[in-house]
């Protein structure tokens, strides 16, 4: 999932196509700015925090739910890997 604030624009330079089902990628406009709070940059991207992707997951499409409770459980077992 990648935020942006123009999905258009970011799906043109990506060379992308809206797909109805099988997607991969989605891209998402942020309804508040609070999803980039503590995000990383790691090599000129914005890494949302773990606890923001987890959040993500659990609302997203297809296998993304589970996916979710995987980070989940691995937050929950390692804190110190992801705590500031």
């Amino acid at each position: 999932m990648l935020y942006t604030d123009d999905i258009d624009q970011l799906a043109e330079e990506l060379g992308l196509r809206e797909m109805a089902a099988g997607s991969n990628v989605v891209l998402a406009e942020p309804r508040s700015r609070i999803v980039y709070e503590g995000a990383l940059d790691v090599a000129g991207l914005r890494i949302v925090t773990q606890s923001q992707a987890a959040a993500d997951l659990l609302s997203g499409p297809g296998r993304s739910p589970s996916e979710g409770i995987e980070l989940m459980n691995w937050m929950e077992g390692n804190p110190n890997a992801w705590r500031r």
